[in-house]
């Protein structure tokens, strides 16, 4: 805890130069306060050894760690927070001041010493309500030769103190009579420190590490549910589809029969079953085909791929089932390694998310040996046309209808095969607005002859263009069995 990356106290790196890798040598308590001195010993050469003193005050609302030399000085504090003792590095090392360190007034004696146990020296707060709830044992005599130091018997000698160690709520303490439980002293005082400290310390680290992890893995699994619930509401979108897709393409089929500003058509349609009649709301504000272009937005929105929906269920089940396992092993656990390697398997664990951003807006194919570049928003379109392509590489793009940026890059003047200059007018149909479409007009002509138009970030005017009607899933099929899916 002390050389943890967390710790911000100075004596960090000091103790890190100083202690790390030396041996423990000793343990004691200091003036029969609750002050630890540990005592470290490190060889740096041939019958050479450093001494190094670290001293935990164990003070109440003053703790202090302090980090001396083999001669006693102050080489660095946790703190400056102890009254009464100097804290300066170089100085050496004075305890702190003792409340009651000089005899007691008659005031403090008898009953009154009652009221006077919680700012008493060597008086913890489990051993001051111990010593307030079985104070009617003893008279107030037995108590004062237990609590204050430096009495004499009747016949002038010091009285002997004792000190029996025992367990008072959970904590070490030494008093002299039996408070609490015993603890046998026999084991050393370094193995009662690891029995009755370090090892309550050790389980109160790991449980709360425990707690930590049980909360990453119980808002992953929130957010699996999330997942599930998402893809859900997505399939329930997904069976109006059909209907906004039907829509935009009666409007388009039926476009020379709408009559301008119309609110509402009734279109006919024909399905297996026969003639039906479609009623489809309009925008009296737009254009047929504005009217058209707005349902095929919502139906590119609303429609579902559900292979993908499938592929991505399973991965939801499978993270799922992951997570409870983690979970069940995070139950057994019962040492700190444990806790590592289950956090380093729950980072590496598969995250199923939603469809994977950061992914280039820039779209590269080969086909026959020609190189197409795509972009698909704004700054994608600026930079396929203005900065990736030639004078001389052909340009291409929906007629009329926002969409992407297309060229195919010539090693000359020579123009393409014609089988490229389809691919290529099938991928700007494709990333176009009219991609539900069954055919798009797409004009193609020299990057030499497109201009940006100042003050927009891609919109360009071009000149000398030839426009070939193409199907926006063409290019898919003329990849089948070498790309399947864009980017590739």
């Amino acid at each position: 805890m002390l050389l943890s990356e967390r710790a911000k106290s100075p004596l960090t790196p000091l103790l890190k130069k100083h202690v790390v890798g030396s041996t423990l040598t000793g343990v004691k308590r200091l003036g029969g306060d609750r002050i630890i001195m540990l005592n470290f010993s490190r060889g740096i050469a041939a019958g050479i050894t450093a001494e190094r003193v670290l001293l935990c005050e164990l003070t109440g609302r003053h703790n202090d760690l302090l980090l001396l030399g083999g001669d006693g000085l102050i080489i660095s504090t946790g703190s400056s927070g102890s009254p009464g003792s100097s804290r300066l590095p170089g100085t050496p090392y004075k305890p702190p001041v003792r409340p009651f360190s000089e005899p007691l007034a008659r005031g403090a004696e008898g009953p009154d010493l009652y009221y006077a146990l919680p700012v008493m020296p060597k008086m913890g707060a489990k051993l001051s309500a111990s010593l307030r709830n079985k104070w009617h044992l003893f008279s107030s005599g037995t108590w004062e030769d237990f609590l204050l130091p430096g009495r004499e018997s009747g016949s002038g000698e010091p009285l002997e103190t004792r000190c029996l160690l025992q367990e008072l709520g959970g904590e070490l303490s030494c008093f002299g009579t039996l408070l609490g439980e015993h603890v046998s002293a026999e084991k050393g005082i370094l193995s009662i420190l690891r029995e009755h400290s370090l090892s309550p310390l050790t389980r109160s680290r790991l449980r709360s590490e425990i707690l930590i992890l049980e909360k990453e893995i119980l808002r992953k699994l929130k957010r699996m549910s999330t997942i599930e619930k998402g893809m859900a509401d997505r399939a329930a979108l997904a069976l109006k589809a059909k209907e906004y897709k039907r829509a935009g393409d009666l409007l388009l089929a039926h476009s020379q029969k709408i009559p301008r500003g119309a609110g509402k058509v009734t279109l006919p349609f024909w399905t297996e079953e026969g003639y039906q009649k479609v009623d489809i709301e309009l925008d009296p504000a737009l254009t047929v085909a504005r009217n058209a272009q707005n349902y095929y937005r919502k139906y590119r929105k609303s429609r579902l791929d559900e292979g993908n929906l499938a592929a991505r269920s399973e991965k939801v089940e499978t993270s799922k089932r992951a997570l409870l396992e983690f979970l069940s092993r995070l139950g057994e656990t019962r040492t700190m390694a444990e806790i590592r390697i289950l956090k380093d398997e729950l980072k590496a664990a598969a995250d199923p998310s939603l469809p994977r951003r950061g992914s280039s807006p820039v779209k590269e194919f080969n086909y026959r040996g020609f190189q197409v570049v795509a972009g698909t928003n704004r700054k994608a379109n600026r930079k396929v046309t203005f900065v990736l392509s030639s004078p001389e590489d052909l340009w291409f793009h929906a007629r009329d209808i926002p969409g992407a940026h297309v060229i195919v890059r010539l090693p000359g003047k020579d123009a393409p095969p014609r089988e490229v200059i389809e691919f290529a007018s099938s991928l700007a149909a494709y990333y176009s607005r009219s991609s539900e479409s069954l055919t798009v007009a797409v004009d193609y002509t020299r990057r030499k002859h497109v201009r940006p138009i100042p003050g927009t970030i891609s919109e360009v005017s071009y000149s000398r263009a030839r426009t070939v009607i193409v199907s926006p899933g063409l290019w898919a099929r003329l990849l089948q069995g070498r790309t399947a899916a864009p980017g590739g």
